[in-house]
Parts: C-alpha cells; structure tokens; sequence
C-alpha cells in the first residue's frame, strides 16, 4: 500500500466511516498566503499549510499530497457519491486531483524555501481518462503480470522495505542496547544488498529489451503536505530585480 492510500485508510478511520473518492471534473486552483502558514503542521493532512490554504478557499476538511496525485477532502456539490461525517453538515468525499509538472516544481521548491511570490496559485488538475483510477489499476495489473513488471514490483517492495528499515533504526533510543543497533545494521545491510540486486536484474531485462527504466525527477516532490516546511513569500516589490 502507497503513502496516500496509508493515508486516506487513516484518515477514514479517523472519522470512522468509508468516504468516497471520485476523479476531479475541474482544476483546483490554490493560492497559499502568509496567514497559511500560522498553526500548520508539516506532513499533517489534517493541518498542513496546504490544508490551511484549502480551508479557507474551499472549507476543505483534509489534503493528501503525493508526487503526482491529490487529495481533498470536499463537500459535495450536485450529484455524485458523499457520506455525511460525524458533526459536519453536508456530504463529503474525496475529490482526486493529479499534479502536473509545472505546479510540481511549484510545490517542491516553495515547500524547501525557495521564494513564493504572493497571489501565485498552484493549480491541480482533474485526471484524463488514461489517469484516472481505474485505468491505471487495469494497465498496472496487465504490467505486473509481465516479467518487467514482475521485477518493477521486487524491486519496489525491497526499496520500501529497506526505507522502513532505515526509519526503525533511527528511532532507536540512545539506550538502546548495542547488540540490538549492530543487528539493526547487519539487517540494513544485508537489505541493502537484495535491493541493488533487485535493481540491476531489473535494470538487465529492462536493457535486453531495448528500454530505460525512468528515473525520478530531480524536483521529485518529496514534501508530502510539506515535509520541509521551509516556506519563504515574498511580495511582488521584493522580487530581485524589482
């Protein structure tokens, strides 16, 4: 399971009942501002600037932020799949956005303190056909059944678990005996081994086939409802050069 389904799960579980998601029919245009950022909590989707920003445009409840995908926890209007949640009015869904290059660079430099000039909007738009759901579980479950997909996925679940790894280290308590941190080590280590093995082998079949497996953009938006949180704005007149 993915970060933002992880997180969605919590999120119903929270409010203890199975809210709906749909595809977005329209853009979601977001202009954060200063007043955003006071109280907000980085990586919480219940209080993150980016939810702050939601609320006071759209009175959203929740935002989940992911590399190309997200999330907003809306009230429904018109026709449509809505739940009605535990002391607020109305029905409520989740309205499933995908984040195009453009506002990805948006998102990641303004999350890491790169200067935000005021009344600049981040615009997520509404998925076409080939990005909705429901295509991508069909042509992801017709890849996986292939030997690159087969590998894709090996890979994916090494890289994942070594992550997990690598975070269970660190919260290890400075008392924590030293047998334990030398077995935490020897695990990461040899975890570490099973995924660059993973990731040649796929890498091999990947070249046998004349194809190149993708890498990740350098601006991969790592944030996920601003894990940085290092936001700067500026007014139109304090730009450089103005």
């Amino acid at each position: 399971m993915n970060y933002a389904n992880e997180v969605l799960k919590t999120l119903q579980k929270k409010f203890n009942i199975d809210i709906p998601i749909i595809e977005a029919v329209s853009p979601l245009r977001l202009m954060p501002k200063p007043c955003d950022e006071e109280g907000a909590e980085p990586k919480n989707p219940l209080n993150c600037l980016l939810v702050h920003t939601a609320q006071r445009m759209f009175d959203a409840l929740a935002v989940v932020v992911w590399k190309t995908t997200v999330y907003v926890l809306l009230l429904a209007v018109g026709r449509g799949p809505g739940v009605r949640l535990p002391g607020h009015a109305g029905r409520w869904r989740w309205e499933r956005y995908v984040i195009r290059e453009g506002a990805l660079k948006i998102l990641a430099s303004f999350d890491r303190g790169e200067p935000f000039e005021e009344g600049t909007s981040i615009i997520f738009e509404s998925p076409t056909f080939a990005h909705t759901r429901a295509t991508k579980r069909k042509l992801g479950k017709k890849y996986r059944a292939t030997e690159s997909g087969k590998l894709a996925h090996k890979t994916s679940q090494a890289r994942r678990t070594l992550k997990h790894a690598k975070a269970a280290m660190k919260k290890l308590p400075p008392s924590a005996n030293p047998s334990a941190r030398a077995q935490a080590r020897a695990h990461i280590k040899k975890l570490e081994t099973e995924f660059a093995k993973a990731s040649r082998k796929q890498e091999e079949v990947a070249g046998s086939l004349g194809k190149r497996i993708s890498k990740a953009p350098t601006f991969d938006l790592t944030t996920r409802n601003g894990a940085q949180g290092k936001y700067h704005f500026v007014r139109q007149d304090q730009r450089p050069g103005t």
